[in-house]
Order: C-alpha cells, then sequence, then structure tokens
C-alpha cells in the first residue's frame, strides 16, 4: 500500500496555528514549523514501533523551499527537504548528489525495490542508482535553459493546437 500526507500548516507565509501548537517561539511560522515537524516524527516513530514496518519505506520529500526565507542566514544553501528510511535498496554513492525533484519518481521507486530496465524514468534519475543526474551532468543553468525552451508536441498535447 501507498500512504502520502502532505502538510500543509507550513506551506504559507506565517503558517496555520493549529490546536497542537505550542506557543514556544516569538515567531508565529517558528511555532508552526516545530509543531509540524514534531507531528511528523510523532507519525514516523509510530510507524518504526509496527510489526509491519520491516517491510516499509518511509520517503519524506519537500516539494519547493518554505516560502519565507527570513528565518535562514544571508547566503546560505537552501535545499529542499528529503530522506528515505528503511529503503529497500542502498544508494550507490552516499556523498552529495545534486539533484531536482525530477529525480523524485526513480529514486522512490528504488527506494521500494523496483527494478526498471532505464537509465532513469523521464528526466528523473535515481539518487540509489550510480547513473548522474541531469543536473550533475550538464548543471542548473543548461537544465534550466533547456527546459524553457518551446515545445511544439508539448503545445500540441496541452492546447491542442
Amino acid at each position: 500500500f501507498n500512504v502520502m500526507l502532505l502538510t500543509v500548516d507550513t506551506h504559507h507565509v506565517g503558517g496555520y496555528v493549529c490546536e497542537l501548537c505550542d506557543d514556544e517561539f516569538d515567531e508565529q511560522y517558528k511555532n508552526v514549523l516545530a509543531c509540524a515537524s514534531r507531528q511528523a516524527q510523532d507519525f514516523v516513530s509510530w510507524i518504526q514501533r509496527q510489526a509491519w514496518f520491516e517491510n516499509t519505506a518511509i520517503v519524506l520529500v519537500g516539494d519547493h523551499f518554505y516560502m519565507d526565507g527570513s528565518f535562514l542566514p544571508v547566503g546560505a544553501k537552501r535545499r529542499t527537504y528529503n530522506v528515505y528510511i528503511n529503503p529497500f535498496s542502498h544508494p550507490v554513492r552516499s556523498v552529495y548528489r545534486d539533484f531536482s525533484t525530477l529525480d523524485t519518481l526513480p529514486s522512490i521507486l528504488d527506494s521500494l525495490g523496483v527494478s526498471y530496465d532505464a537509465p532513469g524514468l523521464g528526466l528523473g534519475r535515481s539518487l540509489f542508482k550510480d547513473t548522474q543526474t541531469l543536473l550533475e551532468q550538464y548543471g542548473k543553468a543548461s537544465i534550466d535553459q533547456e527546459l524553457s525552451k518551446k515545445n511544439k508536441e508539448y503545445d500540441r498535447f496541452l492546447y491542442g493546437e
């Protein structure tokens, strides 16, 4: 089975203070971040205590940076959060990887033990394999330039033109 959850309390600037949030910080958003983190940790810890955990991979990924960057020091490198807990396979390389959300699908499938005979899926490359991601291979500027190009087939698919 698959369960997907979305934490939206932290999604907008300022966040949403739910009834489980404490008032431990001076800023509302810090309270919301701490609350959402605590709830996620409690859920993962509960899963880890279940008999079926040994046959369960947990994947936590962010879809983008949080929108209020004011908590970060000037010049801080921002990364989208991602972690694979109890994956069925393990990464070939355990050092830093340069990757994007494009690489999420093949990485999740590899963490679940799904096999496929391809270097990646779509534009994504698995972080569990020794195949370079497109960012590692071509760099961000090149990828951004290529993805911004107009594509007649894509437009025809979307707009019927």
